[in-house]
């Protein structure tokens, strides 16, 4: 009876430590509100795609990489990162920034014989925000609220 007693803990025992390892979804890290501005020669770009690539970032179950918080700027330039839910904000940690702006792509509406069907949207920026090891734009995103100094492009 004493080996059977045994035997039943034991096994009891393996059941919570394999419960604790989860079969439910990742643990969500928090986010936190981001919102900036962004100017090209000291006007404000409105459609420009702002995203962040997180630097040295860990990974969360069911993560392939770490998301990319991203937003879109209005017509004063406004934007605010997106992560998981709208305007959620990002992850505390590193970032580099890159930055398109396909401006004609929001003049033309897409279909027959605009810019865009034609390949005519081409980045205002000619790329030079577009990779973010090389667009020279960094930010520490801080647990709280976030407001980032204006990105002054040119």
């Amino acid at each position: 009876m004493f080996v059977e007693a045994r035997w039943y803990l034991l096994m009891a025992i393996a059941l919570v430590d394999t419960s604790s390892l989860g079969c439910g979804g990742a643990v969500e890290i928090p986010v936190y509100p981001v919102r900036g501005i962004v100017h090209y020669q000291g006007e404000p770009a409105e459609g420009a795609l702002v995203v962040f690539h997180p630097l040295n970032h860990p990974k969360v179950d069911k993560e392939l990489i770490p998301p990319r918080p991203s937003g879109l700027t209005d017509v004063d330039g406004n934007f605010s990162l997106t992560t998981h839910a709208s305007s959620d904000g990002a992850r505390a940690g590193d970032y580099r920034i890159s930055i398109v702006w396909f401006k004609n792509a929001i003049e033309d509406e897409p279909g027959m014989g605009s810019k865009e069907s034609r390949g005519g949207s081409k980045d205002a920026l000619s790329g030079k925000y577009a990779d973010p090891a090389k667009s020279g734009l960094t930010v520490t995103i801080d647990p709280g609220i976030n407001e980032l100094p204006v990105f002054e492009l040119n």
